[in-house]
């Protein structure tokens, strides 16, 4: 019986899937967590020194005093999350990085083998070739990265900003996440109305 394949999805929703089993963004340890596991996927190939990661974490607001600690914290997290997965976040010279089986599947990484097979096609005038790969390639890319959390920060720092509330609805809903762009536009109108007047 052949194993079954690794998949991590970085696009759209944060999933990881093995089999029959499962879990998504959800049961990572918040914002912080998800930033982690998206930016060790994409850096996979090599160790990520720990102020590097901090910074994709937490970007300028990373915490005065025990960063570190608090960072350590989210990475033990993060490995407990992807123990039942064949999947591991290591330490070595004061860097992580994710360990992930030989054979797994990253939409990400999918995406740029796909859009280069097109390439390849293209350049040798098989045009109809190139068509199903640029299909994968585009259909990756399409869904948003992290979208929706970027979207969150920007409407808790700009909370009357309504463009801020609108990216934040249509990452959502892009996601497929509708009932909680219906939840984020109702928060909104409630604001505004209470807040503004309008």
């Amino acid at each position: 019986m052949a194993k079954s394949l690794l998949r991590v999805y970085l696009t759209g929703r944060l999933t990881v899937e093995l089999g029959d089993k499962r879990f998504d963004e959800r049961r990572l340890p918040g914002r912080q967590g998800r930033r982690a596991l998206v930016f060790l996927a994409l850096e996979r190939a090599r160790p990520v020194p720990i102020d590097e990661l901090a910074d994709a974490v937490w970007g300028t607001s990373t915490p005065a005093g025990a960063w570190e600690t608090a960072l350590s914290a989210i990475v033990s997290k993060l490995r407990a999350a992807l123990r039942a997965f064949d999947a591991a976040v290591s330490t070595a010279a004061g860097c992580y990085q994710l360990t992930l089986p030989l054979r797994a599947w990253v939409d990400i990484e999918e995406a740029r083998r796909a859009l280069d097979e097109a390439e390849g096609h293209v350049r040798a005038a098989r045009f109809g070739d190139a068509w199903g790969p640029s299909n994968v390639a585009a259909s990756i890319t399409a869904r948003p990265l992290l979208a929706a959390q970027l979207a969150r920060d920007v409407v808790e720092l700009e909370p009357f900003r309504e463009t801020g509330w609108q990216r934040l609805m249509r990452a959502l809903a892009d996601g497929g996440n509708r009932a909680e762009a219906l939840r984020a536009y109702a928060s909104c109108r409630a604001l505004l109305a209470k807040e503004l007047g309008v």
